[in-house]
């Protein structure tokens, strides 16, 4: 399969339409109560949007409509206890991103921003998405000087780790894995209305 990752715009999920009721229905009830616990609109579309691409992921690459429950490893990262699927989160401003990958995976989205260059947000996104692909991995432990020399989309070797960084719009995507077969895949509303239609209630 390689690494596929998927991206979503949070926006389509408005608190008082149909798909955001739709999709908060089936969502369990762990990530019902995160989603509660946000006072802000945006948070609470952000983390529907981030639980929604990885039960669209586990049905488009894995074909199952039941979806495994996420735990979170002790070093914060989130997990399922299934052999050959590594997964990662990651969001910013109104975009939430999912990769896949057999092996361990580490995804980080920037947004742009006018008081930081691309050159620095791009460094920022390859060391979140270095710690991020091991459990115990931290990004503040880091230096920027090893990731300096991400400056263009494509693969670079940044401490012995394969970084893939891409520009996507206003944002910055940046994944760390082994498997460097990799698919950006953008979702919309009528992704997940397609979804739900061959899913239904069906994914807990």
């Amino acid at each position: 399969m390689g690494t596929i990752v998927y991206l979503i715009d949070c926006s389509i999920f408005e608190l008082s339409g149909s798909l955001y009721s739709r999709c908060y229905r089936i969502c369990p009830e762990d990530r019902r109560c995160k989603i509660d616990r946000y006072s802000e609109a945006k948070d609470k579309q952000l983390s529907l949007a981030v639980y929604m691409l990885f039960a669209f992921g586990i049905y488009d690459i894995y074909g199952s409509r039941f979806v495994p429950e996420i735990c979170i490893h002790k070093g914060g990262k989130p997990y399922i206890g299934v052999n050959g699927i590594c997964f990662n989160f990651s969001h910013s401003g109104s975009c939430s991103a999912c990769g896949f990958s057999e092996l361990d995976i580490g995804v980080d989205i920037e947004q742009g921003k006018e008081d930081m260059s691309q050159r620095e947000i791009r460094c920022k996104g390859c060391m979140e998405a270095y710690g991020k692909q091991s459990a115990d991995g931290y990004a503040e432990r880091l230096d920027e000087e090893d990731f300096a020399h991400v400056l263009w989309d494509g693969w670079h070797d940044c401490i012995g780790k394969n970084i893939f960084s891409k520009a996507v719009g206003n944002y910055i995507l940046s994944v760390c894995t082994v498997n460097k077969d990799i698919s950006i895949i953008k979702l919309d509303e009528t992704h997940m209305h397609d979804y739900l239609a061959k899913v239904g209630d069906s994914i807990r």
